[in-house]
């Protein structure tokens, strides 16, 4: 039969390794992945599309691509060659240049109303530019 000190180490080795597992669930808390697109923090496998009346910017984490909005096109494909899926852009009323209304952005299965989606806002000064924020899809 085990003696009261087996079960005693037994215990003290239980109780000296649990603040271990929570220092290392600390750390990795502590060591969170975020970035800034110039209008705000963004977790790292997200990124940006930024738009205004007259173009469109995508940043990530340490890249930025812009692209002017073609309003002779319904929809207009950007190629970003650090995202492995196309972006698909209608501009909607923005050409007008009176507001965002109709405004598209379709990314592999995910579609995005930017006038209504909650992961787009209102950003820059006067709140006249539209951000989404989008998953990467790695």
């Amino acid at each position: 039969m085990p003696s009261k000190t087996f079960f005693m180490t037994l215990l003290a080795l239980g109780v000296s390794a649990a603040p271990l597992d929570a220092e290392v669930q600390k750390d990795s808390l502590d060591k969170r992945c975020d970035w800034n697109d110039l209008h705000g923090q963004i977790s790292c496998g997200y990124f940006s599309v930024i738009m205004s009346f007259d173009d469109v910017k995508i940043r990530g984490d340490g890249w930025s691509e812009k692209f002017k909005i073609d309003c002779s096109r319904e929809w207009s494909s950007l190629s970003i060659p650090r995202l492995p899926w196309t972006i698909e852009f209608h501009p909607g009323n923005a050409c007008d240049g009176t507001n965002y209304d109709n405004m598209w952005i379709k990314y592999a299965d995910t579609t995005l109303d930017i006038p209504s989606d909650k992961r787009c806002g209102a950003v820059g000064k006067n709140n006249v530019l539209r951000r989404c924020i989008i998953a990467d899809k790695k």
